[in-house]
């Protein structure tokens, strides 16, 4: 019970800092066209897509976009946005943002995994940050956009909520096989049915978008949900789309967080009188987390977090010493963040990995 409690605040703080401090590389859209009717979508395309999705994670929103009507797990939405992309006929095809990729394998898989780190080195036009609290049947998502340079177009903001896994049939799989990163078309007809542009969100720029904006909105008599926020399944993707005068959509950037159970409050931040947190190195897939402490730490916590809010590793839990500690944590390249605990108040740092 403990634990758990330690990491819903965890969880909550990290969401918080998303809004607060808003994603600073470039994301992408890794999006599968599928269906579970499909013998092809199930074979090396599957394990393509699990690469993709495990070698991405913080750098990219993974969806599988099951196209087909007659697929079981057919999203209206995920149709519409493929519709936006190279017209390929059939299944499986993959996308880096609108682009197909030739191929359905493995070397797919790193050719995807190579576009995104690409992307994720540069800086975004419109930086994004999202959040998302759960209480009650309310889902209550807060997000922002800042401008970080000049830009004229017509943006369309749109919450897509995904289902990090889902136990359907898929042909050449098994039945059932665990699918991940799904559109949860339900929901998300409750949402589009709110907004002014369905399947791809709320105007919130019609010449531009300078400086920074930030928005709030809630979405009622969802209780059904409440067991995929307990058991961290459900996150929202905050996608910013520019739309051109012949009604299509283009991908310009994204952002995406855990949706965590009760609101988002605000978590003291431990003072630097008791502790500091630096992070001294970031390269060959290693960082050296260095907690300065200016006294004893009794219940010292220093946890990783994935940008999207997932608990990656524990580097300590106990009693620290007056004086300074170094942890060593190993992970794919990406952007984390290190958050250390003390009797409730907290300190973090963002970090990336080479």
């Amino acid at each position: 019970m403990n634990r758990l409690l330690t990491m819903l605040t965890c969880l909550l703080f990290i969401s918080a800092l998303q809004a607060q401090q808003l994603q600073e590389n470039q994301m992408s859209l890794v999006t599968k066209k599928t269906a579970t009717w499909c013998p092809l979508c199930g074979g090396s395309a599957w394990d393509a897509f699990e690469q993709m999705v495990a070698e991405s994670e913080g750098r990219s929103i993974p969806i599988a976009a099951h196209f087909s009507g007659s697929s079981a797990l057919y999203s209206a939405s995920a149709e519409a946005i493929v519709d936006q992309f190279d017209f390929v006929p059939g299944q499986p095809v993959f996308y880096f943002n609108s682009t197909k990729l030739n191929g359905r394998n493995a070397a797919t898989a790193e050719e995807m995994n190579g576009l995104v780190g690409e992307a994720f080195a540069q800086t975004p036009l419109i930086k994004l940050g999202v959040q998302a609290g759960f209480e009650d049947g309310q889902l209550k998502v807060d997000y922002a956009m800042e401008a970080t340079g000049e830009n004229s177009g017509t943006y369309i903001a749109g919450l897509y909520p995904i289902r990090k896994t889902v136990m359907e049939n898929q042909s050449s799989r098994g039945n059932p096989a665990e699918h991940k990163q799904i559109l949860d078309d339900e929901l998300h007809t409750r949402i589009v049915s709110t907004l002014e542009d369905a399947h791809f969100g709320l105007l919130v720029a019609g010449d531009g978008l300078s400086g920074t904006s930030e928005r709030s909105t809630t979405f009622n008599n969802l209780e059904a949900y409440a067991e995929d926020v307990t058991n961290e399944n459900l996150q929202i993707a905050l996608i910013l789309w520019e739309k051109t005068g012949d009604n299509s959509y283009t991908f310009v950037n994204a952002a995406a967080a855990d949706v965590q159970m009760g609101f988002i409050s605000s978590v003291e931040t431990l003072s630097s009188d008791i502790s500091e947190l630096n992070v001294l190195s970031g390269m060959n897939s290693t960082a050296i987390l260095e907690v300065d402490a200016k006294a004893v730490l009794s219940n010292a916590q220093l946890n990783i977090f994935s940008i999207n809010g997932s608990l990656v590793e524990t580097a300590f839990a106990g009693k620290l010493a007056n004086g300074k500690h170094q942890f060593q944590f190993k992970g794919e390249a990406g952007m984390y963040v290190a958050n250390l605990q003390v009797d409730g108040k907290q300190l973090t740092k963002k970090f990336i990995l080479h």
